[in-house]
């Protein structure tokens, strides 16, 4: 099952109490962010969104990496933050590096190269 961009944007709008038009762009914004941290730490190649709709070709069980990435990405902007979370970049650290873990699992990486290919010249 993939990540829903709307239900993402939903869980984050009600997180920050916040919603319009301008969360909308701010939040566009933070996931688009988020969604480059994802492929560059875990060695996908997922396309930014321009609207709140559409699906995160991923798996569910990266819902709550994208969540803490996009609430980080708002509270660092200010613009979302009633009673920031001092600990959010740490959250959100933490949850992207295990994802990254399962990643490289679901990919059969280890440590970034494809098991089988040790030592192999090509």
């Amino acid at each position: 099952m993939s990540i829903q961009v709307a239900q993402l944007r939903e869980t984050c709008a009600s997180t920050l109490g916040a919603s319009g038009v301008r969360f909308d762009t701010h939040f566009l914004m933070a996931l688009n962010s988020v969604i480059g941290d994802f492929n560059r730490q875990c060695n996908t190649d997922q396309t930014v969104f321009e609207q709140v709709s559409g699906d995160i070709d991923l798996d569910f069980k990266h819902f709550n990496t994208f969540y803490m990435g996009c609430i980080n990405y708002l509270q660092l902007s200010a613009e979302w933050a009633r009673q920031p979370d001092a600990e959010a970049e740490s959250k959100y650290r933490r949850s992207l590096a295990m994802s990254q873990f399962e990643e490289y699992q679901d990919q059969d990486l280890e440590a970034g190269i494809p098991e089988g290919s040790w030592g192999s010249s090509g």
